[in-house]
């Protein structure tokens, strides 16, 4: 009788947690044991797993992210995992995780914004230590940005308080793991928002604080964008025939340098207005050169074929990942550089106003930038 109670006993114990066929101790104070370090550890390495593909650490447009239901799973686990472990030492890397995924969530899910905001506000309440308090900061700015998008908070005045957010956070949080990443965000902010002597400052602050860092290479290349226009414009490109050609080699033409993915949908909608803007210029004056960062080349390939694109490609594989976007500070697809008779880049940001702007470059002789020899 002992024997079968007992087992009754254990068979009402056992619970699944989150798709989980594993017995988990309801009683959360009950002394360590190897059946509850199995169970905690089970739960830490199945939310370690859903969480490594939330990569934080690359550009917003183009980090990996989970479906809804991965990003849900993330959040009930973590749930399950802090209710029953709550003095577990993995508990700051779990409320991680899950500020992480609420995060995500509330970037495509305005519904998840307060359950996000509530769970910053009660993390932050505990008075965390290092780096969990700077986690929380940052996952708070992320608050900031959702409502302001979600409320239609005008362009610049939500670019000012992410500035304010991102200075405040750098004069909080000295030893984050964060800086640069907040550093690199803070100089696109001021760029966009015009203050760019300010950004040229964090530009150089960043360089010498994380030299070598990805961010720090994004945010000097989105310097170089945004101050490079009016300026003499030089890249040097291969191409599929091994041969290497310089911008600079066509003077006297407008050149077009086009970047794009087969992946991006905007991208792949706007190359039949390319292909017309081809047709119609090709020989008046307009050279056209594409930069491709598909993942493989076959891709890459197959997509010229396929979209008939009769002028030069090189491919950059890679994404953002590419040496050559992230020296020119690309960090949307598709994008534009325009560079006139004169080798002077005229445009970064062409976008809808392509075909417009080449028309009109291919009427000057000389460009506004380039001075006039005298008599």
């Amino acid at each position: 009788m002992c024997r079968w109670k007992c087992r009754l006993s254990k068979a009402v114990m056992a619970v699944a947690v989150s798709g989980f066929a594993m017995p988990l101790l309801l009683r959360a104070d009950d002394a360590p044991s190897a059946e509850n370090a199995k169970n905690e550890q089970g739960l830490l390495e199945r939310i370690d797993k859903l969480s490594s593909s939330l990569r934080t650490d690359l550009p917003l447009s183009v980090r990996l992210t989970l479906n809804d239901g991965q990003l849900r799973e993330i959040v009930a686990i973590s749930d399950d995992f802090l209710k029953l472990f709550p003095k577990s030492p993995a508990r700051d890397r779990v409320l991680v995780a899950k500020l992480a995924a609420l995060a995500e969530l509330a970037r495509t899910r305005p519904e998840y914004l307060d359950e996000l905001l509530a769970f910053t506000k009660e993390v932050s309440a505990g008075q965390p230590k290092e780096p969990l308090a700077s986690e929380c900061a940052f996952y708070a700015i992320q608050v900031f940005v959702h409502a302001a998008r979600r409320e239609g908070m005008s362009r610049d005045r939500r670019m000012q308080g992410m500035v304010e957010r991102y200075a405040s956070f750098l004069d909080d949080y000295p030893q984050s793991q964060r800086r640069p990443v907040i550093r690199a965000s803070l100089v696109r902010n001021l760029l966009a928002i015009g203050r760019v002597k300010e950004a040229e400052i964090e530009v150089s602050l960043l360089a010498q604080e994380f030299p070598g860092h990805p961010a720090a290479r994004r945010a000097r290349g989105e310097l170089f964008r945004a101050t490079a226009v009016g300026k003499p414009f030089a890249l040097r490109l291969g191409g599929p025939d091994g041969k290497t050609v310089n911008t600079t080699d066509f003077k006297g033409k407008v050149v077009v340098l086009h970047f794009w993915s087969s992946a991006n949908s905007r991208a792949i909608d706007g190359l039949k207005a390319l292909r017309e803007l081809y047709s119609s210029f090709q020989g008046k004056g307009l050279v056209m050169m594409g930069i491709n960062v598909d993942e493989d080349r076959a891709t890459f390939e197959e997509s010229v074929k396929r979209q008939k694109l009769p002028w030069r490609q090189q491919f950059e594989p890679g994404v953002f990942r590419s040496e050559i976007l992230t020296q020119l500070g690309v960090i949307r697809l598709p994008s534009y550089f325009v560079v006139d008779r004169a080798g002077i880049l005229r445009h970064s940001h062409a976008g809808n106003q392509l075909r417009e702007i080449v028309e009109k470059l291919l009427k000057e002789k000389d460009s506004p930038q380039t001075p006039k020899t005298p008599g």
